[in-house]
């Protein structure tokens, strides 16, 4: 039986609980970091929507006023008079293009159309119905000018006064791809402006995301047009996301999202984290070069003092204890025979009288070497204590058990050189073999054996055999 076992057990043990505790601190620490880089997100995400809010506010103060200007110009309200619509498209174009408008609109107080046009816009959106885009005065004015939200309009409108009121002037910024390109540049974050019309579908107005994105954003955005952080894979790529409500009319929502990679966010944390297992990885290379050294310099000579006889070397009657229970169990399972020898040396209380202690020693660890050279190496030899040992045959039957014991009796006949002087010890034997079927406790077959080796003494016959 190899002792030295629990030396690799409590080594294993003990690697494999610095391993648990270290990836346990590892883990611990990546979704920390995750919360931390989430967190991070919402805050950004939270600020960069009152950056676009007060930026809205600020281009519909700056529109509105623009309007009612170009609405109290005398010559629009002249040209008004008259009804000369050239003219007033031609005014229209000229002031939308010195504010950067894209539409300008004139209408009859009944809703008639006056005047239109588009400045900004390369081509005009179809179904676009501009009596969409009428507003009280202050506020922010966001709505999309067609019944199927597929364009939209940051506007102002404003009473033209002849002197009393006798048109309404609007005119509006295009929430376009130039309108997100613009707010993204501004906040470094993804803008997205998403409409839903008549059936209740979501569809992408301008983004400033790819095309599988923006298909993965409108599935994912909520009915609600309410303001909410929202998380979400887009096109297989995790994103925080906020969504900030544009617009609620009975035709369209309109809904500006802003989204955040989170690998840009965690990809200082994962610098952080290479270094943090890295060190992790050489610490445990450490530790475990430093249990190896603790077991060697502490573990080993405690194991030792616990499992061998100090003066010979020899396992003890623990470790004799625990191979006679495993042979019982291999009896039991797979039925391999084993016996048990008991030896007591005749005359060492006399050679210890007459030569002294030294010399007893010396006899102990001459007998030790001559057992050991006489049983094989899968046997084991114990020494139960003062001059008695113990031989442990594994898969020996009684027949192969005495021929152990015979040459025992001869290796130990053999006479010991001590100073000069030949010390002459013998011993007697007693073999007590394990019999098939029934389980038999391994304190009964010691027992056994104790009394054949003392009926061996007594008969002076060399050896006894019993069976249980």
């Amino acid at each position: 039986m190899d002792y030295k076992a629990y030396e690799w057990r409590i080594a294993f043990s003990l690697v494999v609980l610095l391993i648990l505790i270290q990836l346990a601190g590892f883990f611990s620490m990546l979704q920390s970091n995750r919360a931390i880089a989430i967190s991070a997100v919402e805050v950004e995400l939270q600020t960069a929507s009152q950056v676009v809010t007060r930026l809205l506010k600020l281009r519909q103060q700056q529109l509105a006023q623009s309007t009612a200007v170009l609405a109290a110009d005398y010559g629009l309200r002249e040209t008004l008079s008259s009804g000369d619509r050239p003219t007033i498209e031609s005014m229209l174009d000229n002031h939308g293009k010195r504010i950067g408008a894209d539409l300008g609109v004139v209408r009859g107080l009944e809703g008639r159309l006056i005047a239109k046009v588009e400045p900004g816009l390369d081509e005009s959106p179809d179904d676009l119905d501009t009596r969409r885009l009428v507003s009280e005065e202050g506020g922010m004015h966001i709505e999309s000018a067609d019944s199927d939200g597929q364009s939209a309009f940051q506007f102002a409108t404003v009473p033209v006064m002849t002197p009393r009121p006798s048109a309404q002037l609007t005119m509006g910024f295009a929430v376009d791809e130039a309108f997100v390109k613009d707010l993204s540049e501004l906040n470094g974050l993804g803008v997205s402006v998403l409409s839903r019309g008549k059936e209740g579908d979501w569809q992408m107005l301008a983004s400033t995301l790819d095309g599988d994105q923006n298909n993965s954003l409108a599935q994912l955005l909520p009915a609600q047009p309410d303001e909410q952080v929202l998380s979400g894979q887009l096109h297989g790529e995790k994103y925080q996301l906020l969504a900030l409500p544009l617009s609620e009319t009975q035709g369209a929502d309109l809904q500006l999202v802003l989204s955040v990679p989170l690998q840009r966010a965690m990809a200082p944390y994962q610098r952080i984290e290479k270094v943090i297992a890295a060190l992790i990885l050489v610490g445990l290379v450490l530790s475990a070069f430093a249990v190896q050294l603790v077991i060697r310099r502490l573990v080993a000579p405690l194991n030792a003092m616990a499992h061998l006889d100090s003066l010979t070397g020899l396992p003890n009657r623990r470790v004799l204890d625990m191979a006679l229970r495993q042979a019982e169990l291999a009896r039991q399972s797979r039925a391999i025979p084993y016996s048990l020898l008991m030896i007591d040396l005749d005359r060492f209380k006399l050679l210890n009288d007459s030569f002294g202690h030294a010399a007893g020693d010396k006899a102990l660890q001459v007998v030790a070497e001559r057992l050991l050279a006489s049983v094989n190496k899968t046997d084991i030899i114990a020494r139960q204590g003062g001059d008695e040992f113990a031989v442990l045959l594994n898969c020996t039957d009684q027949p192969a058990a005495e021929r152990v014991a015979n040459t025992i009796l001869q290796a130990l006949a053999a006479p010991i050189d001590y100073t000069g002087e030949s010390l002459d010890v013998g011993g007697s034997i007693g073999v007590a073999v394990a019999p098939p079927g029934e389980p038999l406790p391994a304190r009964q077959l010691m027992i056994l054996a104790d009394k054949a080796m003392y009926e061996a003494k007594r008969s002076a016959k060399g050896f006894v055999t019993t069976r249980a």
